[in-house]
């Protein structure tokens, strides 16, 4: 059985739409890696490359720059879609390597570490 777009995706155009309107520049969806967390939905990973990539474009398609953050294990799948990343503790998870793609395609990879 084929599943159904995320009902979501209208709300998520709609906050997009209202980002073009007020001059953004970029955008970055935050907790998209939903199939390897509890989420309290049954993800697979190719539902989640599929919103992602939703999302990706969707920004595109207002003319916005779409920044990854999170789902580093989904990289090298999402390399295409994302303009740049925003890690989040890479050095704290010893997952650095993992956003290597970006930097050899020429993309902006952005870093946070937070203090406990």
């Amino acid at each position: 059985m084929a599943r159904r777009p995320p009902a979501g995706r209208s709300r998520i155009e709609e906050r997009l739409d209202l980002c073009a309107e007020r001059g953004y520049d970029a955008v970055e969806a935050d907790n998209v890696d939903g199939y390897v967390n509890e989420s309290g939905f049954p993800l697979s990973a190719d539902d989640q490359l599929r919103f992602n990539r939703f999302v990706a474009g969707a920004a595109h398609d207002r003319a916005l720059s779409a920044g990854l953050k999170n789902d580093v294990e989904q990289v090298t799948e999402l390399l295409r879609a994302f303009d740049w990343a925003l890690s989040e503790e890479c050095f704290a998870y010893d997952e650095c390597e993992l956003l290597v793609p970006f930097v050899e395609a020429g993309k902006a990879v952005f870093h946070v570490e937070y203090r406990g």
